[in-house]
């Protein structure tokens, strides 16, 4: 007796010592809310076959992610999974770190079901899906970060706006400067690699290093 993540975790723990078949059948029928993402199902390297759901026609059994986790991870194996219903499932792929650089938010995949063509010890999961109902399920990338280098460009056209436009802005000498800089390049039409805005005719997105 017990979860279904104990159930997985004591799985894994067996085929990465004693590989051999499995098979999760739940006693009864039930919804099994996740507080949390599922282990992986087969985290060995052993291409084993494994069935999870119970036998028949009827879905017996509910796994609902509550709009805040995924469901099934599968990288290794030969996997049935029968008779099941995934709702309310979300992969939510991280975010692009912030700083100089930054970058561009990770891959959301796989709401319900998961199997990536190679992922750390496993390869090409064979899956069979067999009377499986999936609503409400999504997956959504992650954001891309916003670079120090962006949003020090975006001040600087900001600025160069305003003093395109003939408002008077008391600014240090440093600053008062670089906003010369992009102003002047501004009314001279220099574009950048971004995107161009016109704003008088010129572009109004421009880099200064």
């Amino acid at each position: 007796m017990g979860d279904l993540r104990y159930f997985l975790n004591a799985m894994n723990q067996s085929l990465n010592s004693a590989p051999d078949d499995y098979a999760i059948i739940f006693a009864s029928p039930m919804t099994i809310q996740l507080n949390g993402n599922l282990p992986i199902i087969n985290n060995s390297s052993n291409a084993v076959n494994i069935t999870i759901g119970n036998p028949g026609t009827i879905p017996t059994v509910t796994i609902d992610g509550n709009g805040a986790y995924s469901g099934f991870f599968i990288p290794m194996g030969n996997v049935t999974i029968q008779n099941m219903i995934f709702q309310n499932l979300i992969a939510k792929g991280g975010d692009g770190g912030d700083g100089i650089s930054g970058g561009g938010g990770g891959l959301g995949a796989g709401a319900a079901i998961f199997a990536p063509q190679t992922f750390l010890n496993g390869s090409h999961p064979a899956i069979t899906l067999m009377n499986i109902s999936i609503s409400n399920c999504s997956a959504i990338g992650g954001n891309v970060a916003i670079t120090q280098r962006l949003r020090t460009l975006g001040m600087k056209v900001a600025v160069a706006a305003v003093v395109l436009a003939g408002t008077a802005v008391q600014l240090p000498p440093v600053a008062a400067r670089v906003v010369l800089e992009v102003a002047v390049l501004v009314a001279m039409g220099v574009r950048s690699r971004f995107p161009p805005l016109t704003f008088l005719g010129a572009a109004a997105v421009v880099e200064v290093a």
